[in-house]
């Protein structure tokens, strides 16, 4: 018995390790663990009530609503073609210059991930426009999906970044510090992408002319999307609007445009939700579960631990 609370944590973060190689899901590993480990450790009124109470905890913060918002959002931009509508504007705007199809999937990437805040759903909506017609124009299937990928990666830097919300949520940082401070390095990060697209051989060049008016056309026709991360980041960075509301504001202004653009009806609003609601789902699960990881781990006092170990090996 003494073995057990003298070695309860590490049995815990070896269930855990166990657990995923045996690909059961990482919330359900976390939560079997913790509840394993407290078993052995308490009684097992004192184990169900913790869990109760720590997911209770988890799933109550206020901040997490922001959450389904902009992947709500994203969910809705991806159903009213606003992937093809970015990229057809980056596309004249880059115009004739070398790798412009590449220059103008990063662009749109950016621009997307601004609205819905996810790699995931930034490179699947830019992605399905831009690929076939980087394969068609010979950039070949490796370059071509680097520069869906790597402008996907932006969706984490750029707000609103749900990894961002996750990251504010558990560790109890502002979450609208967290967008103010990613503004700047997610665009230092688009622009090196693009200049490295610029750069990178075998240039591939698009003799593509657009007189002026022509781009202003084209611009005018997808304001309504350009305009939106603009809108989102400016509430963001002057403090009008909280990261929640602006969530609240997002969705309402996708819906609206969806409508006025008659590229969105029930139908598309429906499966938008469902998709939202899974993808909700998912992290939810896993914050309330990694709550109770966690709460497992600072009980049995592994912070502190981990910290006198390190202290004690760098004096010697």
């Amino acid at each position: 018995m003494d073995f057990i609370y003298d070695y309860g944590a590490y049995i815990a973060i070896f269930l855990l390790f166990f657990l995923m190689l045996l690909t059961v899901p990482v919330f359900v590993s976390m939560g079997i663990a913790a509840f394993v480990a407290t078993l052995l450790l308490e009684d097992p009124f004192h184990a169900f009530t913790g869990f109760v109470q720590t997911s209770w905890q988890g799933a109550s913060i206020f901040e997490l609503v922001a959450l389904p918002l902009f992947i709500f959002t994203g969910t809705i931009m991806q159903r009213t073609d606003a992937g093809r509508d970015l990229f057809e504007v980056t596309k004249v705007w880059a115009g004739s210059m070398p790798n412009s199809l590449g220059v103008a999937t990063i662009t749109a990437c950016g621009i997307f991930a601004a609205i819905s805040g996810s790699s995931i759903a930034t490179a699947a909506t830019v992605g399905l426009v831009a690929i076939p017609l980087l394969l068609k124009e010979g950039y070949g299937e490796s370059r071509a999906g680097g520069f869906v990928a790597g402008g996907g990666t932006l969706g984490i830097i750029i707000p609103p970044s749900i990894p961002m919300i996750l990251y504010g949520v558990i560790t109890e940082t502002s979450i609208g510090q967290l967008f103010i401070a990613g503004v700047v390095p997610g665009i230092i990060m688009m622009s090196l992408f693009t200049l490295y697209v610029l750069l990178s051989r075998p240039s591939v060049r698009v003799e593509s002319h657009y007189s002026a008016a022509q781009k202003m056309a084209i611009t005018r026709g997808s304001i309504g999307v350009v305009l939106l991360p603009i809108v989102i980041i400016t509430s963001i960075y002057t403090g009008i609007f909280t990261p929640t509301e602006v969530g609240a504001l997002s969705v309402l202004y996708v819906i609206v445009l969806g409508l006025l653009q008659r590229r969105l009806n029930f139908t598309k609003l429906k499966e938008a939700a469902t998709v939202a609601t899974g993808t909700t789902s998912m992290l939810f699960m896993l914050i309330v579960f990694g709550q109770y990881f966690a709460h497992f781990l600072t009980f049995e006092q592994v912070p502190q631990a981990i910290a006198g170990a390190i202290v004690e090996n760098a004096t010697g």
